[in-house]
């Protein structure tokens, strides 16, 4: 197994080569999420037999990794992190505390991507 992190276009489906691309998450798809919860929420906001479990789930605001020519919306306000700052599991490591700081990243799939970063025998097994 290789130490170095492998990161694939999400378009290409190519490698993407430190400089070439990088990971991130759409600030807007972000915030489309959080006001579809708080309009259910407010609208709910009465109801005395409402579940959470009943809130719309459009499931988690997906990172995607692109080469900078594939993303799909360049320029996006994205939150961007380059690959060549993401190779190793330190760096996925110390990418994940200064995320943890983020009060969104909860409602994206940070876990998911870390989880496709490592091997089946490093995951925890729950």
């Amino acid at each position: 197994m290789t130490d170095r992190l492998v990161h694939r276009c999400n378009v290409c489906t190519r490698t993407v080569a430190d400089g070439t691309g990088y990971v991130h998450i759409s600030h807007t798809e972000i915030y489309q999420h959080e006001q579809t919860r708080r309009d259910w929420r407010a609208q709910h906001a009465g109801d005395i037999y409402v579940s959470v479990a009943d809130m719309p789930d459009d499931g988690p605001v997906r990172w995607r990794t692109h080469h900078t020519d594939c993303d799909p919306d360049p320029g996006g306000d994205d939150y961007v992190i380059p690959v060549v700052r993401m190779r190793t599991r330190e760096e996925l490591l110390s990418w994940t505390a200064h995320l943890l700081d983020k009060r969104w990243l909860y409602q994206t799939d940070w876990s998911q991507f870390i989880y496709s970063k490592i091997s089946r025998e490093e995951a925890a097994t729950v």
